[in-house]
């Protein structure tokens, strides 16, 4: 019985630290809809979610960058409601203070809630024809606009927000950050598993070679955060690459 005993003690020693450890990269609820997923101590997945017609529910992701109590926010969340919640989060949960945030396209799935930012006094950044785009469209229009690529030193930390080519939309950026080696690719990366999904802006042509062009720039990347569903590593590129080089070919 000691020994049994003995054995349950040290199973439970061991099993903590483990629990402990996975519980820092898991997912946890902000609200009914907003949720986050912490990678690393700088480095957090915004998950918003909403309904769509048919009923479903869709999540859409984005990314916070904190280093030394400064963040970057890339992407809303999908309206000014959750923006609000995330806002709130970082400031008060994380007890940082945002800097600015970055838009990956013109999607309301990426600048829904950039009033809300707008309205903390809060820096925004975008793609020349992001900032054209959302202008046609009356839309709340980020500070700053960008034609190729904005590096930013954050604390130190480099962050490259770069065009590489069209692909879900003619505006969509990409960000890479090389301390990490994490790519936030946003709705140009599909997770494993992902159809096609809205291809209504997509240049379906040149999508493949965009995303080859990424995995030249970026060859030591180790984390890549898609615009929906589960992130993971470089395999999400590879995936993203063959699923619209087979949608090119099959059209031809």
């Amino acid at each position: 019985m000691k020994q049994l005993y003995k054995t349950l003690i040290i199973s439970i020693l061991i099993i903590i630290p483990i629990t402990i450890s996975a519980s820092s990269t898991t997912s946890f609820k902000i609200s009914e809809q907003l949720s986050v997923t912490k990678l690393n101590e700088r480095s957090y997945i915004h998950t918003s979610y909403s309904k769509l017609e048919n009923g479903n529910t869709r999540s859409s992701n984005g990314f916070v960058y904190v280093v030394n109590k400064k963040a970057i926010v890339f992407d809303t969340p999908i309206s000014n409601k959750i923006s609000e919640e995330l806002i709130n989060w970082i400031e008060n949960g994380l007890g940082a203070k945002i800097k600015s945030v970055i838009i990956s396209h013109f999607h309301d799935d990426a600048t829904g809630g950039l009033a809300a930012f707008k309205a903390h006094g809060i820096t925004s950044y975008a793609h020349t024809e992001t900032t054209e785009s959302l202008w046609l469209k009356k839309k709340t229009l980020p500070d700053n606009s960008f034609s190729k690529r904005l590096k930013l030193m954050h604390e130190k930390m480099d962050v490259l927000n770069i065009f590489m080519g069209a692909g879900h939309s003619p505006d969509n950026i990409v960000t890479y950050f090389a301390n990490e080696n994490i790519l936030f690719g946003g709705c140009l990366v599909k997770a494993i598993g992902e159809d096609q999904g809205n291809i209504q802006d997509a240049n379906l042509e040149e999508w493949s070679h965009t995303i080859s062009k990424i995995q030249s720039s970026f060859p030591g990347v180790k984390i890549v955060i898609p615009g929906h569903g589960t992130h993971g590593g470089s395999e999400l590129l590879t995936y993203t690459k063959e699923l619209f080089k087979n949608i090119t070919l099959s059209q031809k």
